[in-house]
């Protein structure tokens, strides 16, 4: 076996494999299927693969260390790096001075929000990634009325989430109370209405329309509009299969499907329920502002990538709704008039940040040259190759972003048009937190299923059972239920005493509602599990097949009702409609509404509340950390009363509550670190919301001290590594450096035989009569010691001032005029640098050439300053240029003898590099194997899962 796996590494050309690598892609090796009998079909050779993987890591290894270890490769590089990304600033915004017509006189815009309406004043687009809570609504409107003022735009569209129209629309009044706005409600957009109010829209004048997210798409592009774009995106996609590589089938396939769907949207062109009453070119929308943006991120890049997690494969409508419109806008108003909202642009992957600019500065992706969506990967992706396991037993190769480079560069391109504000960046009158955790231990129940669960990991660790079988995935929801509740796995076995979470839940709410009572203080208990009964899109069931009626919701109002809060005040915030949510938040707000229980994705958005809210109470481990920042965005917001409010986490020890929320929180950190500029880092891991690998299930499950040693060797050797790139991006300087000091070595010491000449001759010439030849119309004037000093100084002046009149007045004009001769040395006037009419500069030309200042208005001072050059001003060169000497051959000295330094802390380096190599390969030989990425499953049924 291990000579055919050689055999066919060396089948595979190296220059095949250098191309491989450059184009992002991963090698492999393929073998004839044994149990096919035609002997066409080929299936993977997962041994002859990771042999040929493991030769281009150690190429890309070589290629690294080859150009860390050439320094003038290593300045070429950097050079074209630089002139590529770091040719620009960030431009700063000053509002200061803004002034917005209409705005109440009550309200006023703070720093962060003038900057923002003056930069989206000025450029006409931005994205304003703020955090939660920091004032976006006022921001979007300021905006958009300010650009109405300025008549640079008329008829301004907002495209909000569906629960959200009301309270956007109500804020509008509430900010500029007369102005004109038409809300489209939910009848608005009935059949029966609908082209009623799409006619109001295009005949109307309005300062806003305000359209729910779902009723945008609805509003259609005329047909001639999106047969033009469809078939653009045929064209691209055509493109992109012609500058394919042939041999790559999964690239080849992928994109002929793509074309088939997009050649299917064409036939399927106005079948759909949108309006062809009227479309959306003929609304006159000249401004479109879009909130909550993060919702339309599945935009689906033209990439030669295979199999990449994290890179979606295709769009969602409503996404493609959506850029169709803002392509159309931008070709009206040169890539302008689009405005994003959003508190987290980035929440599941670094790849979003491509995602937003694209939406919203396509221009700006194409001057840097990373328009292509692989070409943005090269620049700052790096992606790594692992085998998973199929359902049929058998090995595919599984890549994945692993870590984004470059990130400066990556966050000065995206801040161009994005404003970024968070929490550490603003000074908001927002209450401070005290975030508390409480543990709770396992009871016997749960650990007796946790080392079931742990069994059932190691199994599929040993792949002796098949994925459809079982697999992390259920093992991981398994794993969060019985952490919130036994019950919540099986009603019918497990009781009030097999869990403790929700009783500490309970006791803490209890706790703080009597001890704010007086205040009628408010309080929020999120979970994503477990929903109300009553409010479950789908029924659970037990073990045995029985349906499960346990509620976390119902389980906790039950206690606290129990305990003594009326009922009344208990609400969950399932209970929300159209009709009656305003109701409900108004209630939350006053204080008769204490308690309100919801999930991320119903009550962490949008939601209002935070009048009185002193206490958010985290039940389970949201699956994003943007997710976190959400849901914490209810209570730490502007308007809240309570200047002190307390955040609690609930984590059962034992279990993976713990590492999820320290991995959470991790990223959660960094994230903010990378946003706000704080962090120097030039790398940051990919933000993946995979599912644990059964090694790091097990070693969250029971302690693992080697990934504590992990942890800390990274952070070791990102310090390492950031000083070894410094010291060899030295040695290029130097290099660079060195042939420079050599030229200029040579340059001065020819210099000094040229000088020790003309101090030669001036010694031998120093008794000789005064004789000096001045050079007029073009005939020599000869003067000696007979001649007056002062005529003789008279005349020198006339001549430099005609020579600078002449100058002026001439079309060709010469910058250097001979003069004459003096002493042994040529006299010449500098007369391009002589336009003051006083001081001119003159050149004595001997072996060497000398420069001396005069003034024209002291005539007889001229020779004298002449003389005292020759007689002292170039022996004083000489002793210059000696030190020079002196000191340039030391410099080239001390280079040269450290060309060849290794680097310092190299040993140390290496060492800490094969450790951390031995623990990751240890740690994470599962998850390189057998990880599955689960982000797109959870966003397409969490939903469902909730409410379940």
């Amino acid at each position: 076996m291990e000579q055919w796996v050689l055999k066919q590494c060396q089948s595979y050309a190296a220059d095949k494999l250098a191309t491989t690598l450059l184009n992002q892609r991963a090698p492999k090796i393929y073998q004839p299927d044994p149990d096919d009998p035609t002997g066409k079909k080929r299936i993977l050779d997962s041994e002859a693969t990771a042999a040929i993987q493991e030769r281009g890591t150690e190429l890309a290894s070589q290629f690294e260390e080859w150009v860390m270890k050439s320094p003038e490769v290593q300045a070429e590089i950097v050079k074209i790096y630089n002139e590529r990304y770091n040719r620009s600033v960030v431009k700063l915004y000053d509002g200061s001075s803004l002034s917005v017509n209409g705005l109440a006189k009550q309200y006023q815009l703070r720093p962060h929000q003038q900057n923002a309406v003056t930069r989206i004043v000025q450029e006409r687009r931005a994205g304003l990634a703020h955090e939660v809570g920091s004032g976006k609504t006022l921001t979007l409107l300021a905006s958009s009325m300010k650009l109405q003022e300025l008549g640079v735009i008329s008829k301004p569209m907002f495209v909000i989430p569906k629960p959200l129209v009301e309270q956007f629309g109500r804020e509008i009044y509430k900010y500029f109370p007369e102005s004109k706005v038409l809300i489209a409600t939910t009848e608005d957009f009935s059949k029966d209405n609908r082209k009623r109010f799409i006619s109001r829209i295009a005949n109307g004048n309005y300062n806003a329309i305000v359209i729910a997210d779902s009723q945008f798409g609805k509003v259609a592009m005329s047909k001639e509009y999106q047969e033009f774009y469809i078939n653009n995106e045929i064209d691209q996609a055509r493109e992109a299969l012609e500058n394919s590589d042939s041999g790559n089938k999964y690239t080849v396939k992928r994109i002929e499907r793509k074309i088939e769907g997009l050649e299917k949207r064409l036939e399927n062109l106005q079948k759909t329920d949108t309006d062809t009453f009227i479309n959306f070119e003929e609304l006159g929308i000249d401004f479109l502002s879009v909130d909550e943006a993060h919702n339309f991120k599945n935009i689906a890049p033209y990439t030669q990538l295979e199999n990449v997690k994290g890179v979606a494969d295709t769009r969602s409508q409503k996404a493609m709704d959506l850029m169709m419109k803002i392509e159309y806008l931008h070709s009206l108003y040169d890539n302008r008039n689009v405005v994003f909202s959003t508190g987290t642009p980035m929440s599941n992957s670094v790849v979003e940040l491509y995602t937003m600019m694209k939406y919203i500065e396509p221009d700006v992706l194409e001057r840097y040259g990373v328009a292509n969506f692989d070409s943005w990967v090269s620049s700052f992706g790096v992606i790594d190759n692992n085998f998973e396991l199929t359902a049929a037993g058998t090995f595919k190769i599984n890549r994945r972003f692993t870590k984004f480079g470059n990130v400066p560069e990556l966050m000065k391109m995206f801040r161009e048009s994005w404003d970024i504000q968070t929490s550490d960046m603003l000074d908001l009158p927002v209450p401070e937190a005290v975030t508390t955790p409480h543990y709770t231990t396992v009871t016997s129940a749960q650990a007796e299923y946790i080392d079931d669960l742990i069994q059932r990991a190691t199994e599929i660790e040993s792949g002796s059972v098949k994925p459809y079988e079982d697999n992390m995935l259920k093992i991981v929801g398994e794993n969060r239920k019985l952490t919130l509740d036994m019950r919540a796995l099986d009603d019918s076995i497990y009781s009030d005493i097999d869990s403790d979470k929700l009783n500490q839940v309970v006791a803490n709410v209890f706790q703080i509602y009597q001890e704010n009572d007086e205040k009628k203080s408010t309080q929020m208990i999120f979970s994503d599990q477990s929903v109300p009964y009553k409010y479950r899109n789908s029924q659970t069931y037990n073990l045995d097949g029985t349906i499960n009626t346990f509620s976390a919701y119902d389980e906790i109002k039950a206690k606290l009702v129990a305990r003594g809060i009326p009922e009344q005040e208990i609400r969950f915030i399932h209970e929300a409609t159209d009709k009656n949510k305003e109701s409900m938040m108004r209630d939350m707000r006053t204080g008769k509404i204490r308690v309100l229980i919801g999930s991320t994705s119903k009550a962490g958005t949008g939601l209002n509340v935070q009048d009185k809210l002193i206490a958010v109470h985290h039940l389970d481990v949201p699956w994003r950390p943007s997710d976190i920042t959400q849901r914490n965005g209810r209570i730490i917001r502007q308007g809240n009363e309570n200047p002190l409010v307390q955040i609690h986490f609930y984590i059962t020890k034992g279990s993976m509550d713990s590492f999820l929320w320290q991995t959470q929180e991790v990223k959660k950190n960094f994230i903010e670190q990378i946003m706000n500029g704080q962090s120097a880092a030039r790398e940051m891991e990919e933000l993946t919301t995979d599912t644990p690998s059964p090694a790091s299930f097990k070693a969250a499950a029971n302690g693992n001290p080697l990934q504590a040693e992990f942890m800390k060797l990274d952070m070791e050797l990102q310090v390492l590594k950031r000083s070894r790139t410094r010291f060899y991006e030295g040695k290029a300087t130097d290099q660079n450096r060195i042939g420079e000091e050599k030229n200029r070595l040579s340059s001065f010491e020819k210099r000094l035989e040229n000088v020790e000449k003309d101090l030669s001759n001036i010694k031998e010439t120093k008794g000789n009569p005064f004789s000096l030849e001045l050079l007029y119309n073009g005939q020599s004037k000869y003067f000696n010691d007979q001649d007056k000093k002062s005529d003789v100084g008279e005349f020198f002046a006339k001549r430099l001032n005609g020579n600078i009149l002449q100058y002026q007045v001439s079309t060709e004009r010469i910058a250097l005029t001979s003069l004459g001769h003096y002493r042994g040395f040529e006299l010449v006037h500098q007369v391009a640098s002589s336009t003051d009419n006083t001081n001119h500069d003159l050149i004595l030309k001997g072996n060497a050439q000398y420069s001396v200042r005069v003034d024209v208005s002291a005539p007889t001072g001229i020779l004298t300053r002449i003389d005292n050059k020759i007689d002292e001003g170039i022996a004083r060169d000489f002793e210059n240029t000696l030190n020079e000497i002196d000191r340039l051959k030391n410099a080239i000295n001390k280079i040269e003898e450290a060309e060849n330094a290794p680097y310092p802390k190299e040993e140390e380096y290496k060492e800490k590099m094969e450790r951390y190599n031995d623990l990751k390969e240890s740690l994470e030989a599962e998850r390189s194997g057998k990880v599955g990425d689960v982000t797109s499953d959870y966003e397409k049924f969490e939903e469902n899962e909730m409410e379940m």
